[in-house]
């Protein structure tokens, strides 16, 4: 029993040492383990995705598969919904308590940005 729990050791080592990948790159703040709801959604050309770790959310153009947007929204956003007529997105941003409004209307000054940002203080 003595020798093998030397071995198990050596040989456990040995594999971190070797194959072992690189740990990730640190993003944004460590994850608070928030519940996701609807992280993804499609809309015409565009998935948008909330990016829990970097606070954004990532606009991929569906035909290059690049990132051609990064919207900062509030902390720890995981979920997204579209306006049914498809000229806003809401975002649920769970550590900060808040819905993010990012426009999403082609003619408009502000595409791709956050027009509003709702949080219901309760003041009692």
């Amino acid at each position: 029993m003595r020798i093998l729990v030397p071995a198990c050791v050596f040989l456990l080592g040995s594999c971190f040492a070797i194959g072992a990948p690189a740990a990730p790159a640190k993003v944004g703040h460590p994850s608070f383990l928030s519940p996701h709801s609807k992280p993804v959604v499609l809309n015409g050309h565009y998935v948008f995705v909330a990016n829990t770790p970097a606070d954004t959310v990532d606009v991929i153009d569906r035909e290059t598969r690049k990132i051609v947007r990064r919207i900062s929204v509030g902390v720890d956003p995981v979920g997204l919904a579209l306006r049914p007529d498809g000229l806003e997105l809401w975002v649920s941003n769970h550590v900060s308590d808040t819905v993010s409004v990012i426009d999403l209307a082609k003619e408009s000054a502000t595409r791709f940005h956050v027009v509003a940002t709702i949080q219901d203080i309760d003041s009692r």
